[in-house]
């Protein structure tokens, strides 16, 4: 993520401090281009990128972030003593100038292609995460955002941020602004020594915040916190301390034979330390940061993998590291939504080639001319300009986030006149219309000739005739939706989808069982006030499926309602009663889909990356599937109303209900085994709808 300064194309490297001794005996002075350096960078970014595509793959990968942070503050901190003992001062402006033109306009063009992309795709509700998402990260204050927001990083479902994984940049950055001011008072005014004291004493309360602040119901805050991850950063600072310092050759002579063995150590982290171990908060990320440092100081020492690091594909990709960061992680999430999960081999190929096309795009067109020639549309851009220049350019990019993620939440636009065909319109949270016409058996079709009411009905059974079918639901709903979009059209049936990812089906806001507030809330007040339209529509059948009400609720009187708690039951067959007259008003029949059955034991979850979230989830569907089961009981004897069960289908061999069928990946596997792919989408819609004439054919 982060690169030195130095020139790369140098084969002779011109230092910028006094050449250590025992470094002059390798031949490698302290600072200037050392390829080996770029390879252990390849190694982080590869890291990182196996373990975004599927976790299972290479459980430790998220640990690549961890190797930045070491080499990170190393490179920087060596930079800053170097120029010290050079000019006898650090010049801060030219550094920031620097890291701005290092890093600032690959940023730029990635937020504002993310923007576009999050446009384009339709889902209003993603468009309004995206929007802080994007200003935060420009601003360089993602983590604490993602933070605040209750957005956590081990969350692999459908309403992950496409800029996620920029809470490390943000950490970097902050780094990169107070770091250079705390060294250059520190050491304009002692000897080094007090500054390696300084980095000790903020590493290891940094340490020990980590261990503190570690929750294993989801340990984002402890993962995100540039308070809890300083101490990496400043782990390989204290390095780069040492090795410009008096115990540079007793320091360099131990970690040179230490060198292979931290490599081994951080190779094995890699494979074998999952996201969910508790043993990464409670020190394992110490001894890792360790295991970095001696690693980078062996190397710088003559010793360790260097020939090996600087093997020319390690290296080229290492050249490329900082966008190939940037860009993985979004081009994985569209790609994820769009055309399935990475996890299959040739979609993660897609995704790597697509990644690595607008990595190299970005290195050769943006960042390499600015960061050589300090130049953009022909002018220097000198310390003082960027101060110009960098207001007014993220001014622009805010402006741009802004517009492109401007909410459309006022309203579907539906057809007044009776009869009329709905127009197609997009809508919050993946809300959606379908209308079949001639020549037109795909989704999102415009040419109308949906049929009028009291004309045949192309499918159904005896008792009604479906013409037009609205779906209510969650992120279970959007994943499905492309299945049901096809399938709607095939029957010729209007389909108008309200689901929405990360939102239940009544207004009331969720929280988790400490009580902080879904991040999803506001957008889903929104959503939740289209159900008004949708039932303008007055649709025939509406199909009800309900997860996410599994989160805990508030009372009236503000009072926490856990779930699964009677009080919570209470409340929320409450609510959903007021939802479903509202349905049930405009004169629809409502079908109510049972969630799946789930073992006692979760069966299926071991092995599996982020075992305890995979029991946590079937522990949530057991929950609301007596909530449903309760709800069912109370209002189970109107005539207007079917539950179904969709076990038949899922589960068709009895608990546990697996993700594959008859050889077909129908829900994403992991720890998740609920949201469906997107064959299996195409595979349950119509089994689904048959599932709806089937129950509505009873009807009386």
């Amino acid at each position: 993520m982060v690169a030195s300064d130095a020139p790369r194309e140098r084969a002779t490297p011109a230092p910028l401090q006094p050449p250590p001794s025992i470094l002059a005996r390798h031949d490698e002075p302290a600072a200037g281009y050392r390829p080996f350096l770029d390879g252990l960078r390849a190694i982080a970014v590869l890291g990182v990128l196996v373990y975004h595509l599927d976790r299972s793959w290479l459980p430790g990968g998220y640990l690549g972030v961890d190797l930045f942070f070491v080499l990170s503050g190393y490179l920087i901190t060596s930079l800053l003593v170097a120029e010290h003992a050079r000019s006898g001062r650090i010049d801060l402006p030219a550094f920031w100038s620097r890291r701005i033109r290092r890093l600032l306009p690959a940023l730029v063009v990635l937020l504002v292609v993310t923007a576009a992309i999050v446009k384009t795709r339709g889902d209003v509700l993603a468009e309004g995460a995206a929007r802080g998402d994007l200003v935060a990260t420009l601003l360089y204050v993602a983590n604490w955002h993602f933070i605040t927001s209750g957005q956590s990083y081990f969350s692999h479902f459908l309403s992950v941020s496409p800029v996620r994984h920029m809470w490390s940049l943000a950490v970097e950055e902050q780094f990169y602004l107070l770091w250079p001011i705390a060294a250059a008072i520190v050491l304009d005014r002692c000897q080094r020594r007090t500054l390696a004291i300084v980095a000790v004493g903020v590493a290891i309360a940094s340490a020990v915040l980590m261990a503190l602040l570690y929750d294993p119901r989801d340990p984002s805050r402890a993962y995100y916190g540039t308070d809890t991850r300083i101490f990496e950063i400043l782990i390989g600072a204290l390095v780069a301390i040492v090795l410009a310092g008096p115990l540079r050759e007793r320091f360099g002579a131990i970690t040179r034979r230490l060198a292979w063995p931290a490599f081994f150590m951080v190779m094995a982290a890699f494979a074998l330390l999952a996201d969910d171990d508790a043993r990464y908060y409670h020190g394992a990320a110490v001894g890792l940061a360790v295991a970095v440092a001696v690693l980078i100081a062996g190397l710088e020492s003559g010793g360790g993998p260097r020939s090996l690091l600087a093997l020319r594909p390690l290296v080229l990709v290492g050249l490329v590291s900082y966008g190939l960061y940037l860009w993985h992680f979004p081009v994985i999430t569209f790609i994820s939504q769009s055309v399935g999960p990475t996890s299959s081999p040739p979609i993660a190929i897609l995704a790597i080639v697509l990644a690595s096309t607008a990595t190299v795009i970005s290195y050769v067109v943006v960042e390499k001319p600015i960061r050589r020639r300090g130049m953009l549309l022909g002018f220097q851009l000198t310390p003082r300009r960027l101060l110009g220049v960098v207001p007014a350019a993220s001014g622009l990019v805010v402006l741009v986030v802004l517009a492109s993620t401007a909410s459309g939440i006022s309203g579907l636009d539906w057809a007044a006149a009776a009869g009329g065909s709905p127009a197609q319109s997009g809508a919050p949270g993946g809300v959606t219309l379908t209308t079949p016409g001639p020549g037109n058996n795909g989704p999102l079709g415009t040419n109308g000739g949906n049929a009028g009411p009291g004309a045949p009905a192309s499918s159904g059974g005896p008792g009604t005739r479906i013409h037009t079918i609205g779906v209510v639901g969650d992120s279970v709903v959007v994943s499905a939706m492309p299945g049901l979009q096809a399938e709607a059209a095939t029957r010729r049936w209007t389909l108008a989808g309200a689901a929405a990812s990360g939102c239940p089906i009544s207004p009331q806001p969720l929280y988790d069982d400490a009580g902080n507030p879904s991040p999803f809330n506001d957008g889903c007040r929104k959503v939740v006030a289209l159900h008004a339209e949708l039932i303008a529509l007055r649709p025939d059948v509406i199909i009800w499926e309900d997860l996410q009400s599994v989160l805990s609720r508030r009372a009236s009187d503000g009072t926490l309602l856990p779930a699964g708690s009677e009080a919570w039951k209470t409340d929320l067959v409450e609510h959903w009663s007021l939802e479903l007259d509202r349905f049930l008003a405009a004169g629809s029949q409502v079908v109510i889909v049972m969630p799946p059955e789930r073992s006692q034991q979760a069966v299926g979850c071991s092995n599996v990356p982020g075992e305890a979230r995979c029991v946590e989830v079937q522990g949530q569907d057991q929950v609301i599937r007596a909530a449903t089961n309760a709800f069912w009981s109370s209002i189970g004897n109107d005539p207007r109303l079917r539950m179904i069960s969709v076990d038949s289908l899922l589960c068709p061999a009895g608990v546990p209900c697996p993700t594959l069928i008859s050889g077909m990946a129908v829900r994403i596997s992991g720890y998740d085994q609920t949201h469906f792919t997107a064959e299996g989408a195409k595979w349950f819609a119509p089994r689904l709808f048959d599932l709806v004439v089937g129950a509505l054919g009873s009807a009386p």
